[in-house]
């Protein structure tokens, strides 16, 4: 029997109200229900309106709109790095009573986002309306950009949203297909939609990469590599491959035109960091994935992607320890040894702990934190396989 078919159990996530450390206090000094209650829902007071009332990818879409113009020519590496900024400074360290007339000067001064609101409520109120009539989505807490399709936004923004998507790294998943809704989307509908590019078109997008690639070696011959520096030009052209056919025909222009493979230049001159960044986006669009290895490569999921239920954050372990042996069997065999049981097991029931603690913060989990928690657990398991094998 698998370990984790064992350990399901362990993965039954209460809500995170009955074991705060907080309320357990009061229930030990004899605090009333009454009480408690209260202080339940002060305690929702400690987080502001700003993460309540939008995902991130919510506010990277109002972060978007109000700057469509301004970066319409500018490379995606750079926009998503200024969102990640404004995100930080706007969204996450305001404190629930930070002052809305400097949060307002702030989101002006930063982010280009110019409201007429003067409090809380009708800011939110305002910025859902201005995305609704705009663009016809209907954004809150808990929306995801993947589960929008490019073909639901009004005109004339499905290029705007499509563009948008790149910018988070999205798997092209934004297509209605004309399939029942309850029928799932695959790369190979996404590749029937999406026409392939004719030989010119292959040739010219083969031709803007070399040009990049030559940059980025040249660059790469003065600076260290681990910066990652000017690879967002190389990333910007492979970004917008956004299907396995296409992203086929491109290298094979690439062959044809200057004798090299595409991909080995690619491994031989982008940074670490812009691999990895790469590797999602392949691996999300159903192509060969550069480092199998990589935890990039375990899902196509964008790292954003929201995990609500333990059920299918359970399948999704599950199948990251499925890829994990099918890509190192060597460890595999070792977990399924007399000596590396044990091992194995502990590498288990402490990734699975982890993961639980991590769930219950907010009852959801990303898959981004779901990698890196396997990862870290994972990387100690193959530690200790490597010492006794």
């Amino acid at each position: 029997m698998r370990v984790l078919e064992v350990l399901e159990e362990t993965l039954v996530l209460e809500n995170p109200e009955s074991t705060d450390d907080e309320i357990k206090k009061l229930q030990r000094f004899g605090i009333s229900a009454d009480n408690i209650d209260d202080y339940k829902k002060k305690s929702t007071l400690t987080k502001n309106w700003q993460t309540t009332s939008f995902s991130k990818d919510a506010w990277f879409l109002i972060f978007a709109l109000s700057n469509s113009n301004r970066y319409a020519e500018t490379r995606i590496g750079i926009i998503k790095k200024n969102f990640d900024y404004w995100y930080k400074k706007l969204v996450e360290q305001p404190k629930p009573d930070y002052s809305i007339t400097f949060w307002l000067q702030q989101a002006l001064a930063l982010a280009k986002l110019q409201l007429v609101s003067s409090n809380a409520e009708d800011i939110v109120t305002e910025l859902i309306g201005r995305v609704q009539n705009v663009l016809g989505i209907t954004i809150g807490p808990a929306w995801q950009a993947d589960g929008t399709s490019v073909k639901d936004v009004k005109e004339p923004y499905k290029d705007f949203y499509a563009r948008f998507l790149q910018i988070l790294g999205a798997a092209p998943q934004d297509y209605n297909f004309g399939k029942d809704p309850t029928d799932p989307v695959d790369q190979t509908d996404i590749d029937k939609e999406i026409p392939p590019y004719s030989v010119r078109e292959a040739n010219q997008i083969a031709a803007r990469l070399e040009d990049a690639l030559d940059g980025a070696w040249s660059v790469s011959q003065l600076w260290n590599w681990s910066d990652d520096f000017d690879d967002d030009e190389v990333l910007s052209i492979l970004l917008t491959i956004n299907s396995n056919t296409n992203w086929d025909l491109v290298q094979k222009s690439y062959k044809e035109l200057y004798d090299e493979d595409l991909i080995e230049e690619i491994k031989d001159e982008l940074g670490p960091k812009s691999i990895a960044t790469l590797n999602k986006h392949l691996v999300g669009i159903k192509a060969k994935s550069l480092d199998p290895k990589s935890i990039t490569s375990y899902s196509d999921k964008r790292d954003g992607y929201v995990v609500e239920s333990p059920q299918e954050l359970l399948k999704i372990i599950k199948g990251f320890e499925e890829y994990f042996f099918k890509q190192e069997p060597k460890y595999k065999k070792f977990a399924e040894s007399k000596s590396g049981k044990s091992a194995h097991l502990a590498f288990s029931k402490n990734m699975l702990d982890e993961m639980k603690k991590q769930f219950k913060k907010d009852n959801r989990i990303t898959v981004r934190d779901i990698k890196r928690i396997f990862a870290k657990h994972r990387d100690g398991f193959k530690k200790t396989a490597d010492n006794l094998l």
